[in-house]
């Protein structure tokens, strides 16, 4: 928002000491185990006033389409697993349907970034550098605790698609790949373990795409020589075929919206294929 030119600012605060109580030991007859915070579906519908209040017609976030894949399968049914299944398409068109079915008609929930993957949207990054410092995905510390799932998957793909000196920056110098707490983090990463990171992180193959990249620029590590080991034999052109694509967007996409961001998308996806080939090819 800092680097945008918003024309208002609205904000929610929400104090909620639900996760904190003993909710689990009160309510052990029912088997539960854990507590989730569904932030994004009660987040819109806390927000819903504001729509009304204002006038507006698109609530739009910016959820991937990376996050419509889980990270482990189950065993007994074969379902997929998803730990940012409240950012899917799937949940995405559930919440939109029935916002406009039960409560306000001519409200469209949205992601503006759900016809591409990671590996488009951290190139886009690179047309704004400055507004990368800004950024933060640690759950542990903010802006980065340098030790966790999100924290290795962005530096990774930060390492990957932008500039080395920016990100030494940001990340005050410190080889991720060399930190003890993230050598099994990288290995689930790039889809070797049972599951990927219970987290909001991309697919086992940009993340080895990501790791080709960090190679073929020359970045060195221990989780980079234990990734080398692996020999997984990555075709970096077969990757980029399936992950740096515009897929059509889903029927409750806003028509004028995405043909206003389509020529960024699409300009940014030839710089981006031109930035790989950069280095694939050396």
């Amino acid at each position: 928002m800092d680097h945008g030119s918003p024309s208002n600012r609205r904000r929610l605060w929400i104090f909620d000491d639900f996760l904190d109580s003993p909710v689990l030991a009160l309510g052990s007859g029912g088997g539960s185990k854990t507590l989730t915070a569904a932030e994004t579906p009660s987040s819109i519908f806390v927000a819903i006033p504001f729509a009304l209040q204002h006038g507006y017609k698109y609530f739009s976030l910016g959820h991937e389409r990376s996050a419509d894949t889980g990270q482990k399968s189950c065993e007994k049914t074969g379902e997929d697993i998803n730990h940012q299944w409240g950012k899917s398409l799937e949940a995405e068109v559930l919440i939109s349907d029935y916002i406009q079915e039960h409560l306000v008609s001519n409200l469209t929930y949205f992601s503006i970034l759900k016809p591409i993957y990671d590996v488009l949207i951290f190139n886009l990054l690179r047309e704004d550098l400055d507004a990368v410092w800004d950024t933060h995905s640690c759950n542990e510390a903010k802006p980065w605790c340098k030790k966790c799932p999100k924290c290795a998957y962005v530096w990774l793909n930060y390492m990957a698609w932008l500039p080395k000196e920016v990100v030494d920056e940001i990340f005050e110098g410190t080889n991720l790949f060399d930190i003890e707490e993230n050598q099994e983090t990288f290995m689930q990463l790039v889809g070797v373990t049972d599951q990927l990171p219970f987290e909001c992180i991309g697919q086992a193959d940009e993340s080895r795409l990501a790791f080709e990249m960090c190679h073929k620029k020359g970045l060195k590590g221990k989780a980079m020589d234990s990734y080398l080991e692996l020999n997984l034999n990555v075709n970096i052109e077969e990757t980029l075929e399936e992950y740096l694509i515009i897929d059509t967007p889903a029927n409750h996409f806003p028509n004028e919206i995405f043909d206003f961001i389509l020529p960024q998308l699409e300009n940014n996806l030839k710089a981006s294929q031109e930035y790989v080939e950069r280095y694939a090819n050396e």
